[in-house]
């Protein structure tokens, strides 16, 4: 009898278990968040990237070029950067310095660009995506759906880490809709 109490316990406590694993807890939320801003986007909305293609005399702001430059250390690119230039403060921006460069996509950078997105011959390296800083509130509404309320800010990707890319620091809140499926919480399609 004892034995049987035991298994009727533990039965219990693997039901409770099971139950509780369709409750939509913010550590939980804050996982499929990031699982969700990990994957690629076509809006360009989740993600920041650098823009690498083959160029000569390119301008590019000289806070890039430090960027290209451990890109071509990574071997991704053949680099030539020439001498400075300011430019003139204008209706639309201050002035900035601008450095023209040279950019020759190595075999390398090639082989590696499988990972990256090729829009003509601008491959778009992911450098950046939206990391869940914290949930700050779940309200359930319609059976089986939530609305995240959560705060994010930039945090560099696996290439952004080897370009030595940094956090951002500012925070921005924002919102999400989730769905419980049979197999548990998802991220709704469309937000």
């Amino acid at each position: 009898m004892r034995t049987l109490t035991v298994l009727v316990a533990a039965s219990g406590c693997l039901l409770l278990v099971g139950c509780d694993s369709k409750k939509l807890t913010r550590e939980k939320a804050a996982r499929l968040i990031d699982q969700y801003n990990a994957l690629p986007d076509g809006l360009l909305a989740r993600h920041q990237y650098l823009s690498l293609m083959e160029s000569r005399n390119n301008p590019v702001p000289s806070a890039d070029v430090a960027v290209l430059q451990r890109a071509q250390q990574l071997g991704w690119i053949a680099l030539a950067v020439h001498p400075c230039k300011v430019t003139p403060k204008t209706f639309f921006g201050p002035s900035q310095t601008v450095c023209p460069v040279d950019i020759r996509i190595t075999d390398a950078g090639r082989n590696e660009s499988k990972n990256w997105r090729q829009v003509g011959v601008i491959w778009q390296v992911p450098i950046m995506q939206h990391e869940v800083v914290e949930v700050t509130g779940i309200s359930e509404g319609a059976p089986g759906g939530a609305l995240v309320q959560y705060t994010w800010h930039w945090a560099p990707t696996e290439y952004g880490k080897e370009l030595g890319i940094k956090s951002g620091v500012e925070q921005t809140p924002d919102q999400i809709g989730m769905q419980l499926f049979d197999d548990g919480w998802r991220v709704a399609s469309g937000t």
